[in-house]
């Protein structure tokens, strides 16, 4: 007597293929809502390991985070819990240089997290873009939607401004976060000094690289990269292209992050 094929290897299969073939954004929202729905399980899969050294290097972590909020504009809020450490619970290997998510969410915090600053110590990361009652999802500087506005901070002088992006679009796991800087420039005045030309000194392979404060997501002076290569000018060039380096790292082995409030909306 012949025995009768299981259908289930197809039916997997044929699921498999609609996942696959789904648009980004539905494909998107249904790994945040699993991200969400499994929390609990990871957290008794993975529970975590809290060694007396590592509540000494995160707590060493949020004093940096807090003073580098303390040295930043535009954060006229109260002292109290100005930074929420939250741990890692969950980071696709499919979008490793995009998202990742904190096992903290709107119900475990004092201030809204949507929009709020990611930092490691005091280097900034990423941003809040989506919320949980008891998660948050954080987007990566490595991403190619973050396009933080920055500048040149070198030897107590603000210089050149621009722009760094991420990767064009997620990627598995790798080393290395290479950045892209584009449109640095000093072509006009501002309350730093007055404006320069590309000809003078005011972008060099080094150079510190801190938030303006300009994209109204980040608040002016936290520190994001090192410049690692300036590219020559071509002719007719108004602005100069760079490639940095995350000062954070290969960001491959993050563990725990430092959240600050969002900048107040206008």
């Amino acid at each position: 007597m012949r025995k009768k094929k299981s259908l289930t290897p197809y039916i997997l299969g044929a699921l498999m293929l609609l996942i696959l073939t789904l648009p980004f954004a539905i494909s998107s929202g249904l790994r945040s809502l699993t991200s969400s729905i499994l929390k609990p399980f990871w957290e008794f899969v993975h529970p975590p390991n809290i060694s007396e050294v590592a509540r000494l290097e995160s707590r060493v972590m949020e004093l940096e985070a807090e003073r580098a909020l303390w040295l930043s504009d535009k954060m006229s809020l109260p002292q109290e819990n100005r930074v929420v450490t939250g741990r890692v619970i969950f980071r696709s290997h499919q979008a490793w240089q995009s998202f990742l998510w904190l096992d903290k969410g709107d119900l475990e915090t004092p201030f809204q997290l949507m929009k709020a600053p990611v930092l490691m110590g005091d280097v900034l990361i990423g941003v809040v873009d989506e919320v949980k009652p008891h998660a948050a999802r954080v987007r990566l500087l490595t991403d190619s939607v973050l396009v933080p506005s920055v500048r040149v901070f070198r030897d107590g002088k603000y210089l050149a401004k621009g722009e760094l992006n991420g990767l064009t679009k997620p990627t598995f796991r790798q080393s290395g976060t290479i950045l892209k800087g584009s449109g640095f420039n000093y072509d006009f005045p501002d309350a730093e000094g007055p404006a320069k030309s590309l000809r003078e000194d005011i972008l060099k392979p080094g150079d510190l690289l801190v938030t303006t404060g300009f994209d109204g997501v980040f608040p002016k002076g936290l520190k994001v990269a090192k410049v690692l290569k300036v590219l020559p000018l071509k002719e007719g060039d108004t602005y100069y292209n760079l490639e940095a380096e995350s000062l954070a790292g290969t960001l491959n082995d993050l563990e725990y992050l430092q959240v600050i409030p969002p900048m107040p909306a206008f």
